[in-house]
């Protein structure tokens, strides 16, 4: 009893140093933990990787290549060691062989894409300003129509990963990683549509730029909201609930709460004309674009915006081969149910002006069909307080849920005050940004400079 009454008083005399020693002990006890379930869990991949590794393969067959195109700065530059650690093993084991290219500056990966060549697939290691470079150079390939039948696998390394949030919703990053490893080695495809953003500035320099992304486009109030995050770093786990109510009471001058913008969506009208069709299939081959797209590789009727590539996905996923069907400018092309190919005239319709505190662009089913189509949103610019708050924090709760629930199709929802509701294959939407004065919007995760109108397809 002396004894325990000694250390109850050291420990109440010294109070601070037993609260800090407690603290790190419990941390320290749970990183110890979390490294003994890394372990396992690597174990277990590399074990079934092995599986598919340790099959014969013919005497003039070759190992399956994978080329790597790794971003060594994302992850605050731990990039190389996480792949090398949770990715590159199991992609050994499997019998694959494996070329890595680095990364060393903006656009690198674009140029890379752009001459990649002799692989069976391409891998990028890095968050989603990574694979949108990727994308915009495979889109940007003489050889687009050939190449764009290499499938393509994410490796999720950066501060955000959308795309790969959708395809592997997991938490834990470990295991995450491991996972896309996986369907890498298990070969599991499935579409992803592709979204094209060309600029109309009046700048001749810039005017006709495209960038080519997956996830959406996002502006407003929220968004600026979400990129102000880091500035409250000393809440920790709260950043992301605290970024939008400062950003209402203390950071209005550095949030734009009012958008005007003006949106003028495509009007699609068939024609008959085979002559036509002829014509402009030639052309086509010069301007690849992402609309009415073969959703899979069994046929069926044609679908817009279906699945422009081909990746490497979790779930059940598609062996999806994606035959292409291109358009130019304002035709496309679809299948109607009878297998006859007619033109898709696309005539631009009336704009639309209003002012808006949010926009949200994205790809969304129509229906319960296969066919997608390019979906805007918006929300209200006159809200109060509490009502700000309430859509932050309901589209992380939104995006928790949705994770939780590892739900790969459903994109995270807007507030039930959603406004101005358009759907269309094309459409072109001003913000009324200049050179003098630019805004700024998010593309894929990335913040994308906006100097003029924009035409989404």
């Amino acid at each position: 009893m002396e004894r325990i009454r000694k250390v109850g008083t050291t420990l109440r005399t010294h109070w601070k140093k037993s609260v800090f020693l407690s603290l790190a002990s419990v941390y320290g006890v749970k990183w110890y933990m979390k490294k003994l379930d890394d372990k396992e869990l690597m174990r277990n991949f590399c074990r079934e990787a092995l599986t598919y590794g340790a099959a014969p393969i013919g005497v003039h067959q070759k190992n399956y290549h994978v080329t790597v195109i790794l971003n060594p700065a994302s992850s605050g530059g731990k990039a190389r060691k996480l792949f090398e650690q949770y990715s590159a093993p199991i992609l050994h084991l499997a019998g694959f062989k494996v070329s890595i290219q680095k990364t060393e500056g903006r656009e690198e990966a674009k140029e890379l894409m752009k001459i990649m060549d002799n692989c069976d697939a391409v891998l990028v290691g890095g968050g989603d300003g990574t694979l949108m470079e990727a994308i915009t150079g495979l889109m940007k390939r003489e050889d687009f129509a050939t190449y764009k039948q290499t499938p393509i696998g994410i490796i999720p390394l950066g501060m955000n990963n959308y795309l790969a949030n959708r395809l592997f919703p997991f938490d834990d990053q470990v295991k995450q990683l491991a996972e896309a490893s996986m369907a890498v080695v298990k070969q599991l495809k499935r579409p992803v549509s592709v979204i094209e953003v060309k600029n109309l500035a009046d700048n001749p320099v810039m005017y006709g730029k495209k960038i080519y992304g997956v996830a959406g486009l996002q502006m407003g109030a929220w968004r600026e909201a979400e990129a102000r995050k880091d500035s409250y770093w000393f809440f920790a786990g709260l950043k992301d609930r605290m970024t939008y109510v400062f950003s209402y009471l203390t950071g209005q001058s550095q949030v734009t709460w009012d958008w005007p913008i003006s949106i003028v969506p495509a009007i699609s009208s068939p024609l008959a004309a085979a002559a036509e069709t002829r014509q402009n299939s030639a052309q086509q081959q010069n301007a690849p674009n992402q609309n009415n797209l073969a959703a899979n590789q069994s046929g069926g009727g044609g679908s817009n915006l279906a699945g422009i590539l081909s990746w490497f996905g979790g779930g059940a996923g598609k062996n999806a081969g994606n035959d292409l069907a291109t358009n130019n400018g304002d035709v496309s092309r679809s299948q109607d149910d009878g297998g006859l190919m007619k033109m898709m005239n696309y005539e631009w319709g009336s704009p639309v002006e209003t002012e808006v505190g949010e926009i949200d662009i994205s790809v969304e089913k129509c229906d319960a069909s296969e066919d997608v189509t390019l979906t805007l949103k918006t929300l209200p610019n006159k809200l109060n307080f509490t009502d700000y708050v309430a859509e932050g924090w309901k589209r992380i709760d939104a995006g928790k849920q949705r994770r939780l629930a590892q739900n790969t199709s459903t994109p995270l929802p807007l507030s039930s005050r959603t406004e101005n509701l358009v759907e269309a294959d094309q459409m072109k939407l001003d913000v009324y940004a200049t050179d003098d004065a630019p805004k700024m919007v998010t593309f894929d995760g990335e913040e994308v400079e906006l100097t003029g109108p924009i035409k989404l397809s």
